[in-house]
C-alpha cells in the first residue's frame, strides 16, 4: 500500500486488485476525515486583519483585528492572551515656530499619557527675558521651584509662584540660539492637579552658559488642550517647538 506524500494517508499500489478499490477509498476516506478534524476551519476568521490565538491547549480562537494604530501585546488576562494596545514611545504631534508675543499650540490630542515639548534655538525680537509656558491659559496657578548654575560655579535656587513655568533665572533670552529646553507634562489629560518637570541649557544675557532644572505644578484640573509660549522681554522672533506624545 503506497501513502500520500503530505499526510502518508494510505492510497492503493497500481497493481491493487479493482475488488479492493471500495476498501482502499473507504481507508483513504477515513484518513482524510480524521486529518481534517484537526484543522482549524477558515470560517474562524470574518474580517480582513483577524489573528488566530490559542485560548487553551488544542484550542483555537479568533482575534479581532484591532484600531487603526493599535499593536499586539501580551496579557495573560485575556481569553487569548493578546491584545491590542497603542505603541510605546514618543509620537510627534506637531512642530510649531515661535514668533510674537505668544505663540500658541491648542487642540492637543488627548490620546496619550505624557506631553513632551522639546524647545530649541529661541531668540527675542525685542529685550532680554524670561522664557515661559503657560498650561491652558490659566493665571495664578502654577507654582515651581528649580536650580540654575554655570559652568564652574555653585548652583542657586529660583522658584516662585506665577502664571508660567519659567526657563532658568534671569533675563538670558538672545539674539543668539544657543538653548534647548524640555518641558514634561504626565497626566496631561487627566482632571486633576497638574505636575511637570522643565530642565534645559541656555546662554545668558551677557554672555555665560547656563543649565537648569525644575518642577512644579499647575492647581488647573481641566485636562491639558493648550501651551502658550511666550518671553517677559518682548516678542520671540525664532525658535521651535517639537510636541510629543508619549504612552
Amino acid at each position: 500500500m503506497a501513502t500520500s506524500p503530505l499526510y502518508n494517508w494510505p492510497e492503493p499500489d497500481n497493481t491493487d486488485l479493482v475488488k479492493n478499490g471500495a476498501l482502499a477509498i473507504r481507508t483513504l476516506g477515513n484518513a482524510i476525515d480524521t486529518t481534517m478534524g484537526t484543522m482549524t476551519p477558515k470560517s474562524i476568521v470574518d474580517a480582513k486583519g483577524d489573528l488566530i490565538a490559542a485560548s487553551a491547549n488544542d484550542t483555537p480562537a479568533r482575534l479581532a483585528v484591532g484600531a487603526d494604530g493599535k499593536v499586539l501585546s501580551a496579557n495573560s488576562a485575556q481569553s487569548t492572551g493578546l491584545e491590542w494596545v497603542d505603541p510605546s514611545g514618543m509620537t510627534l504631534l506637531s512642530t510649531t515656530t515661535l514668533s510674537g508675543a505668544t505663540t500658541t499650540i491648542s487642540s492637543i490630542p488627548q490620546t496619550y499619557k505624557t506631553l513632551i515639548a522639546i524647545i530649541t534655538g529661541v531668540t527675542n525680537a525685542t529685550a532680554n527675558g524670561k522664557f515661559r509656558i503657560n498650561i491652558n491659559g490659566g493665571a495664578t496657578n502654577n507654582f515651581y521651584a528649580g536650580t540654575y548654575f554655570q559652568q564652574g560655579a555653585s548652583a542657586a535656587v529660583y522658584g516662585g509662584g506665577y502664571d508660567y513655568a519659567v526657563a532658568g533665572q534671569g533675563d538670558w533670552l538672545r539674539t543668539d540660539s544657543d538653548n534647548s529646553l524640555t518641558f514634561v507634562l504626565p497626566n496631561y489629560n487627566a482632571t486633576v492637579i497638574k505636575n511637570y518637570q522643565f530642565y534645559g541649557a541656555y546662554v545668558q544675557s551677557g554672555g555665560g552658559q547656563y543649565a537648569f532644572t525644575s518642577a512644579g505644578y499647575n492647581l488647573d484640573t481641566a485636562a491639558t488642550t493648550s501651551l502658550i509660549f511666550s518671553n517677559t522681554g518682548g516678542n520671540l522672533s525664532t525658535g521651535t517647538v517639537k510636541l510629543y506624545g508619549v504612552n
